[in-house]
């Protein structure tokens, strides 16, 4: 699914995909247990203990941190969070970035 973390687009448009995902609760269902720590769209801090998670940055950039490891991916650029490793992220220098989320279910 791909979506757009672009606080504007969410307001009161519920129906596009990009600002669905805008939603913490649709983000919270995409990303397996979702909490928001310093502000709705600041950093989202994330932990699946059911699958492994990949993140694709498609455009713009993200601050992702997995377990201790911290980077900055770009457009392109792709993260695996492990199963039941806690992980967090916030978009880079512009308000908006749009990632593709793959969930890998832990029986494969």
């Amino acid at each position: 699914m791909i979506g757009s973390f672009d606080e504007e687009s969410a307001r009161g448009n519920l129906n596009s995909v990009s600002s669905a995902i805008n939603s913490s609760e649709a983000l919270m269902g995409l990303l397996g247990e979702t909490r928001v720590v310093n502000g709705p769209w600041r950093i989202q801090e994330i932990r699946d203990i059911h699958a492994d998670k990949v993140v694709v940055v498609l455009s713009g950039r993200l601050h992702v941190l997995v377990g201790k490891d911290q980077q900055t991916l770009s457009s392109g650029e792709t993260v695996v969070i492990p199963q039941g490793v806690a992980a967090s992220y916030r978009v880079a220098a512009v308000n908006k970035a749009k990632i593709l989320v793959l969930t890998v279910p832990a029986v494969l």
